[in-house]
């Protein structure tokens, strides 16, 4: 998977009607709220973020709840746990989408 094909798997496999997106689109999907506070995320939230070098979206996951999200993560090869805290994920965070 990548990290929006991971999420698409998951919607589609949840009873989430949507189509394959890309994970900026799914930042702009209208009819699902949006959450910018990080402190305000639930689980099932899918949390989107930035690169360092870019102010465009390119990476999606989905909020577990405690501080953690799953993920497609390129570095591990794989869908991963990793903490919102984390240096990179923290800074990069730029929005949510809460689907209910």
């Amino acid at each position: 998977f990548d990290c929006s094909g991971f999420v698409y798997y998951v919607l589609k496999n949840s009873g989430v009607a949507t189509s394959r997106l890309s994970s900026a689109s799914y930042a702009t999907v209208s009819n699902w709220a949006t959450i910018s506070d990080i402190n305000s995320l639930a689980a099932g939230d899918l949390v989107c973020f930035k690169s360092d070098n870019g102010d465009t979206i390119s990476h999606i996951g989905i909020y577990l709840g405690g501080g953690s999200f799953i993920h497609s993560a390129p570095s591990s090869e794989g869908v991963a746990v990793s903490k919102m805290s984390s240096g990179y994920y923290l800074r990069n965070f730029v929005t949510a989408k809460r689907i209910f």
